[in-house]
């Protein structure tokens, strides 16, 4: 990944991203003997290279924030025996993403500030993509979305308040309004009480819709109305918030295995997951640390059952610390047990793992950093059939211009 940031005077700024990475990863593709043929017993590869390109300015005086920004995207991925090769996947995708990105922000005085833009997004499939030999349909082959928004911001120190709203026109979906309004009360100094209430959309993406050996054309889009009650406050040096909220989701997007086996998306009919959560931050010597346990019901509401692939408990907690040239930070992550099936029968046991990263700044331009995810090897599985990654390393170096 190369990032390039330049202020051209004390008001305009110009950035700019490249990324780039590739991925092979083996799964077990066997199946048992069913009305759809015998049993097989086979091993595939996916094959992944993922590209992208952003590039923007920003314009920022004492009221007013504007942003505007244009990305690229593509994305080549294969799925095929590993005793085949790349060369002959049938399953294979090609996809592209132009997108471009307006932000504004003017601050009217002391109390009211105002915002709005407009984005825009263009999902290609490439002419060459195939879904096991077999060309995708016409209409799977291109579509537009283009949405406006605003909102309005009040906050007197005493009083805060928002409002806003959004228009999606989605080519292969309509079009799809949503808002979201909040309020929060500083009744004493230190502690504040907020609610929030919104509605959502959200499109399939083309990799949700067609991803080789995956994909659900037959998706619909997700729904859902969300609100939270939030307590947050600062005592004896913790910064402390409590939240509640409720999550009702209509047609929700999960993968996960359907009826034959298969890992692919689906739309869940309706799913409400109602949860409360806990944060803190405060430090102790030299050392910050930042600590969030949550505990939700994620509840399929037409079964009654339990939402697979989703825990009902989960904690993290992250130690931060620098000195001189050289930070580092620790993390632990626990999450509980959970179901693989939608019909509650399979239970997947809970996991905790442990991360470490160091960073050393070589030049007042260039850092060296290092990271360890999984530091103990720990053997657990997200979903049933599927092994998580074991110990894996990283090494990055960041140079600004």
């Amino acid at each position: 990944m190369l990032d390039y940031q330049q202020a051209l005077d004390s008001r305009w700024d110009l950035f700019a991203t490249a990324r780039w990475f590739r991925n092979v990863a083996q799964y077990d593709s066997s199946s048992a003997a069913s009305s759809w043929g015998p049993a097989t017993h086979q091993r595939n590869e996916t094959w992944t290279e993922n590209q992208s390109y952003l590039l923007g300015s920003r314009y920022h005086d004492e009221r007013l924030l504007s942003e505007l920004r244009g990305a690229f995207a593509k994305q080549d991925a294969y799925d095929y025996p590993d005793s085949r090769g790349l060369d002959q996947a049938d399953a294979r995708t090609y996809t592209r993403q132009y997108s471009a990105n307006w932000v504004n922000s003017f601050k009217l005085n002391e109390v009211w500030t105002l915002g709005g833009g407009a984005d825009w997004q263009r999902d290609m499939l490439d002419d060459r993509s195939r879904s096991y030999g077999s060309l995708y349909p016409a209409d799977a082959k291109e579509r537009d979305n283009t949405g406006l928004y605003a909102l309005a911001q009040f906050d007197n120190q005493g009083w805060q308040a928002e409002l806003s709203g959004r228009s999606d026109d989605n080519e292969q979906f309509g079009r799809h309004n949503t808002w979201q309004t909040g309020a929060g009360w500083r009744f004493v100094e230190d502690y504040r009480l907020s609610a929030r209430y919104g509605t959502g959309f959200r499109a399939p993406t083309f990799n949700d819709l067609y991803y080789p050996g995956s994909g659900n054309p037959d998706l619909t889009p997700e729904e859902s109305k969300s609100s939270e009650l939030m307590l947050d406050g600062q005592t004896a040096g913790l910064a402390w918030r409590v939240t509640g909220y409720r999550n009702d989701i209509t047609q929700m997007i999960q993968w996960g295995p359907n009826s034959q086996g298969m890992w692919r998306p689906q739309n869940v009919g309706k799913v409400r997951i109602d949860g409360v959560e806990l944060e803190g931050e405060f430090d102790i010597g030299w050392l910050s640390h930042r600590v969030a346990a949550e505990y939700k019901q994620p509840k399929d509401r037409n079964s009654d059952k339990q939402q697979p692939l989703i825990a009902r408990q989960g904690v993290k907690w992250v130690a931060q610390a620098q000195w001189q040239r050289l930070d580092g930070s620790v993390s632990w992550i626990y999450q509980g047990e959970r179901y693989g099936d939608a019909a509650n029968t399979v239970e997947l046991g809970g996991y905790s793992l442990w991360h470490l990263a160091v960073g050393y700044q070589l030049t007042p331009a260039l850092k060296a950093s290092g990271k360890i995810n999984n530091l103990l090897d720990k053997h657990y599985q997200t979903a049933v059939g599927y092994p998580a990654d074991e110990r894996a390393y990283y090494l990055t170096l960041d140079y600004a211009l």
